[in-house]
């Protein structure tokens, strides 16, 4: 088994052992650092991914953002050629289920937004290190997103999915800051 699939399978392990109240107690505490960072304050237009499982549910930013007048999309995966097209969305109900069960958006009439309009795109991972490198979920779809974006960028974790050193290649981007229970760790 390689490194990051193992290290993928610590992490969920470790999620699964999480009572719910435990999991929302520190969900909330990194909603609550998210929703005060400089980094949410100054950003209008967000791009967030639908969480699945045990991750941090992404719904309650979705919806803060439109409670503060901000612009969401997620995004709609196009599996053959490994890419993401984010598309705004003002309401739950313009949701279908996607590619690998991941909620997105149901029409394309939608407006599709280039990746250099967001302020902030919110990364999803699986394991993460104090300098903004990820083990996403095995794609690669966001490190080939994120080439030549000028968005801030942030991802959301629980402190137990913080390592000393996540294995890179070449084609990984790191996020500029990654949002814990804990606090913001800027890189």
């Amino acid at each position: 088994m390689n490194d990051k699939r193992k290290l993928r399978e610590q992490t969920y392990q470790h999620s699964k052992a999480l009572t719910p109240a435990l999991h929302k107690t520190m969900q909330d505490k990194v909603y609550d650092h998210l929703f005060s960072s400089d980094i949410w304050k100054r950003s209008d237009k967000i791009a967030v991914t639908l969480a699945t499982g045990r991750e941090i549910d992404t719904k309650p930013i979705i919806e803060k953002a439109w409670d503060q007048h901000k612009q969401t999309a997620v995004p709609k995966v196009d599996p053959m050629k490994r890419s993401l097209h984010f598309y705004s969305i003002d309401s739950f109900r313009d949701l279908v289920e996607g590619f690998a069960g991941i909620m997105e958006p149901a029409q394309k009439e939608k407006q599709e937004w280039d990746k250099n309009d967001f302020d902030l795109v919110v990364v999803p991972g699986m394991v993460f290190d104090r300098e903004g490198y990820r083990i996403g979920f095995g794609g690669g779809y966001y490190d080939r997103f994120l080439e030549d974006c000028r968005a801030c960028t942030c991802s959301l974790a629980f402190d137990y999915q913080l390592i000393e050193h996540v294995p890179r290649e070449a084609h990984d981007i790191p996020v500029q800051a990654v949002i814990t229970e804990k606090g913001v760790i800027y890189r």
